[in-house]
C-alpha cells in the first residue's frame, strides 16, 4: 500500500524511543548520586553500577548530595536513614522537589508499611532496607530510571 512505509518508519521510532526510555539496558547512563554511612552498601552499589554501566557519584553531605543531584540532573539518589546530625525526611523533602525532581531511595535497617509510607508521602522513590542487595538496587534503579525518564525528567526537560 502506498504511503505505508513513512507510517511504519515513524512507529517504529517512537516504539523505540520509548522501549529505551521505559527500559534501560547496560548502555543507558545512569547517574545515581549516594549518600550512604556503611562502606559495604558503598562497595555494592560501586559493583552494581560498574557491571550495568550506570554512573554513580558519592556525596559526603546533605549539601554535596544537593549539588551533585542538581549539577548532575541525576534521576536517582540514594539516601542513608542514619545519616549522623541530619533528618532524613527533610533531605527526601528537598531532592524529590524541583530543580532536583530525582527519585531519591531511602535506604534503612527498618524497612515496614509505615516507613514507606513515610518516604512516599515526603515525595521519596522507595525504600531499601540494609544491607543492600544486587536484586534489589537493580531492580529500584531501572523502575526509577523509566519513572523519572517518563514523568519527572520529561516534566524538567519541557520546562
Amino acid at each position: 500500500m502506498p504511503g505505508t512505509k513513512p507510517v511504519l518508519s515513524v512507529l517504529s521510532a517512537i516504539k523505540s524511543y520509548f522501549t529505551a526510555s521505559l527500559h534501560p539496558t547496560s548502555e543507558a547512563r545512569v547517574t545515581i548520586v549516594a549518600l550512604l554511612v556503611e562502606e559495604r552498601d558503598c562497595e555494592l552499589l560501586v559493583d552494581v553500577c560498574h557491571r550495568h554501566r550506570w554512573d554513580v557519584r558519592f556525596a559526603g553531605t546533605c549539601a554535596d548530595a544537593s549539588d551533585a543531584a542538581n549539577r548532575l540532573k541525576a534521576p536517582l539518589v540514594f539516601c542513608d536513614r542514619d545519616l549522623p546530625g541530619t533528618d532524613w525526611r527533610d533531605l527526601v523533602h528537598v531532592l524529590a522537589a524541583p530543580p532536583h525532581n530525582a527519585c531519591v531511595v531511602l535506604v534503612s535497617r527498618v524497612t515496614d508499611a509505615y516507613l514507606w509510607d513515610e518516604v512516599v508521602h515526603k515525595g521519596g522513590y522507595d525504600l531499601l532496607s540494609k544491607p543492600l542487595q544486587e536484586v534489589d538496587v537493580v531492580r529500584v534503579v531501572k523502575l526509577g530510571w523509566s519513572y523519572w525518564n517518563t514523568t519527572r525528567g520529561r516534566r524538567e526537560n519541557a520546562g
